[in-house]
């Protein structure tokens, strides 16, 4: 039960989604077969393509780590990611295995998501007098129209998994799950005072390439490889656009030079990139940017720093901190995850749909908001995926295999 509310709860900060998952864990410990879930591990290992992908990209970032400005800091950073990744798979086996314990987990995710947005949006626009629960709390003044700007990214992928919860469960659930996606989208507009633009963009890039991979599987094999051929060169082409488009570091700040994204944002990726041609091949460590020469000096014509904390976009992040070898690793496992569950789309339509979407949301919102490397972030991500997934390897249960096997590409 606690599992499904950890993610609802991280509106309220960190701290809140501690203690939910906490106890879900340990919940999860003591009920779980771990002598399964160890064979699930080494059969995923041996066999998964995933699993290859998954231990070059552990292989290059360990190496970038080693090698970083910073190398405890980078390599605690990827150790503790390992270890989400790990709770994330015993996690969905456990549920997988389990439908009563999964039917449980979505049915509190939306219990969750009702209580805190109605709660939220009651906040944004009609009793801004209800922050003052959070400031006691907090122990200190929030701005009402500002704290839960951030849960927008969150909301972008997690309100899809509420409507397909609601939709999954039936009954009274259906309306349930339209009510949370509906509170979700009220959030994330907060009043139009503080939207959510990363939000806003995560949903429109998770629909967008649930799309894109439908119409896909539609056509024919030879059809849809040249597709997406097509699709990720334009995609390459755009992103090249965009970073010919950003201000030279040394040019005093007079103008944006890419429409819809603020000022400061563009003088820290294009600072960063700069990183990228002194380290090509494993960056300068992981989490560890904003330590290089230069990060702490101020942009030109701006009392901002160039990176005051990380760079606001996972790319970007990524290449200049585990190098080309990090981002190219990172997008193989991204497109074989991507591959996997379109492979899916006829066993549970909507499940896979759901998957597709958050993932989208999330990678979309990604190169706007928060560092990749942040904890919480990672973690609302991983449970938001569990859900689906872990419907996707239960369904062959209805025609006879176990229930609970590995998801493996």
């Amino acid at each position: 039960m606690f599992l499904g509310l950890s993610v609802p709860a991280s509106a309220f900060g960190p701290v809140a989604m501690a203690i939910a998952l906490g106890i879900s864990g340990i919940a999860i410990a003591i009920d779980a077969d771990w002598r399964s879930t160890g064979s699930g591990i080494r059969n995923a290992v041996t066999r998964s393509p995933m699993s290859y992908g998954l231990m070059t990209l552990f292989c290059v970032w360990l190496i970038a780590s080693l090698l970083s400005i910073d190398p405890v800091k980078s390599t605690s950073t990827l150790l503790r990611m390992t270890a989400f990744l790990l709770a994330a798979y015993a996690a969905c086996r456990y549920l997988s295995a389990r439908p009563a314990a999964l039917s449980l987990f979505l049915r509190s995710l939306l219990v969750g998501m009702l209580i805190v947005l109605t709660y939220i949006d009651l906040t944004l626009y009609i009793w801004p007098d209800l922050i003052d629960l959070v400031s006691m709390i907090k122990g200190r003044p929030v701005a009402w129209y500002g704290f839960f700007k951030g849960h927008g990214s969150v909301m972008a992928f997690l309100l899809f998994c509420g409507l397909w919860a609601g939709y999954r469960e039936g009954g009274a659930w259906r309306p349930t799950g339209v009510i949370v996606a509906l509170l979700g989208l009220l959030m994330i507009y907060g009043r139009g005072l503080e939207p959510s633009l990363a939000g806003m963009a995560g949903i429109a890039g998770g629909l967008t390439l649930a799309a894109a991979i439908a119409a896909l599987r539609a056509l024919p094999p030879r059809a849809a490889r040249a597709g997406a051929a097509i699709a990720l060169i334009g995609a390459l082409g755009v992103l090249w656009a965009l970073i010919q488009a950003l201000p030279p570091i040394d040019r005093e700040v007079d103008a944006t030079s890419v429409p819809l994204i603020d000022m400061h944002r563009q003088y820290i990726w294009s600072f960063v990139l700069h990183q990228v041609p002194e380290n090509p091949v494993f960056g300068v460590g992981i989490n560890a940017v904003n330590m290089v020469l230069g990060a702490g000096a101020n942009v030109p014509g701006m009392g901002q720093e160039f990176v005051p904390s990380h760079p606001h976009n996972w790319m970007i992040e990524v290449v200049a901190e585990t190098g080309i070898l990090g981002i190219a690793a990172l997008v193989f496992c991204q497109l074989v995850f991507l591959d996997h569950v379109a492979r899916r789309l006829d066993e549970d339509r909507w499940a896979a749909l759901t998957a597709i979407v958050c993932f989208g949301a999330f990678w979309t919102s990604s190169l706007f908001n928060f560092s990749i490397w942040t904890s919480w972030w990672q973690i609302a991500f991983l449970i938001s995926l569990i859900g689906p997934l872990a419907a996707l390897t239960a369904r062959p249960a209805l025609a006879g295999t176990p229930a609970g096997q590995d998801f493996q590409p």
